[in-house]
């Protein structure tokens, strides 16, 4: 790809957004000679922090889709669009890669893609459930689609409730999230379990592993990552405070099972399989989707199904072992950032050929 090549890009300034982002681009740094410019939403104080050479952050200081509070919001899109209108200017990029429905439903007449993660109604979960303001988002939703040239979504499960939903199945793109850690060498066959305890969106998660923990053998260590001190009353559960990425991949190192009770992908769940954790996982469609044989599954919010697959590691180190090696390797061969980051630049360059009268504009032909 041209040196010249211009990406414009929304995304969320923190969090699994910011994670997305942080590893797409410095990723495709490496691969290509790209000028990137980052529209960036949510909390714009931490720009400093965000080590991306070469790469302008332009703080909205507007909140992110999941925190606003209305779609109806009138003086929020009036801004939005003011800000989208004001850096296609400035920029003026070859190809917009939008990770925000709002964005999409009023870009300009510009190349632009789509990221969304599994189901996009769940972005606007603030909203109220009147049925104007059903049919409000779904409005909102053809926009956004329509007016893009391509749907990247990170799985062929949300790739196909999409498809169930809107007429889209030949813009449609599926790539996997990929990471750029440094993937732990050394193995810990130790009876510790990590969990992350954000993950637990809802009480019966929390119910659950409190249940099970009075029921596993002795030697077993259930940690939690907790700031919130979820966890303070449970002797048989610890909870360990973090400040900073490095912490979370330190606790996944000294662990050997990775424990998720939601039935999403996550970076985190990716991260815990670079660094040696077995992973015991819900029996969704999503997670056999990406793991295969390779994890452990439970059935959903089943104690017993939980604590058969947690002891069936646990005493057996030579199967623990196995399934440690076996979602290391499928993390560093699927889910990695370097091949996400050349799928993205296949993309960019597919959607810049079906765009010949506007590159043409662009170079001033």
């Amino acid at each position: 790809m041209a040196s010249t090549f211009r990406l414009l890009m929304t995304s969320d300034l923190d969090g699994s957004g910011w994670e997305y982002t942080h590893n797409l681009c410095k990723s495709m740094q490496q691969k290509s000679n790209i000028e990137i410019c980052i529209l960036g939403f949510g909390n714009g104080s931490n720009t400093h922090t965000h080590n991306l050479d070469n790469i302008r952050i332009i703080p909205t200081n507007l909140p992110s889709e999941k925190e606003i509070i209305s779609l109806n919001d009138q003086s929020y899109l009036d801004e939005l669009k003011r800000l989208m209108q004001s850096s296609l200017k400035d920029f003026k990029p070859h190809i917009v890669h939008l990770n925000h429905i709002l964005c999409s439903s009023v870009i300009e007449d510009y190349p632009a893609l789509l990221y969304t993660q599994g189901n996009i109604f769940s972005l606007f979960k603030n909203q109220n459930s009147s049925s104007q303001n059903f049919f409000e988002t779904i409005d909102i939703m053809k926009d956004a689609l329509n007016n893009s040239q391509a749907i990247v979504m990170p799985s062929m499960h949300s790739a196909y409730n999409l498809v169930k939903s809107f007429d889209i199945k030949n813009k449609i793109r599926v790539i996997y999230n990929g990471l750029s850690i440094m993937p732990e060498e050394n193995l810990h066959l130790n009876s510790d379990i990590i969990v992350d305890a954000y993950m637990l969106k809802k009480h019966q998660d929390i119910s659950l592993l409190n249940k099970i923990s009075s029921k596993l053998p002795d030697n077993v260590n259930i940690k939690v990552l907790d700031n919130n001190k979820v966890f303070s009353q449970n002797k048989k559960i610890k909870s360990i405070t973090y400040k900073n990425s490095e912490d979370i991949e330190t606790a996944y190192g000294n662990s050997s099972i990775y424990l998720s009770l939601t039935g999403s992908e996550s970076f985190n769940m990716i991260k815990a399989a670079y660094l040696n954790c077995a992973l015991v996982v819900n029996n969704t469609p999503i997670m056999k989707e990406m793991w295969g044989d390779c994890a452990c599954l439970f059935q959903k919010s089943n104690p017993n199904s939980l604590l058969r697959s947690i002891n069936n590691l646990i005493e057996n180190k030579e199967k623990l072992k196995q399934n440690i090696q076996n979602c290391h390797a499928k993390a560093l061969s699927v889910y990695n950032s370097q091949r996400m980051a050349q799928e993205y630049l296949n993309l960019y360059k597919n959607i810049l050929k079906k765009n010949i009268e506007f590159m043409k504009k662009m170079s001033g032909g």
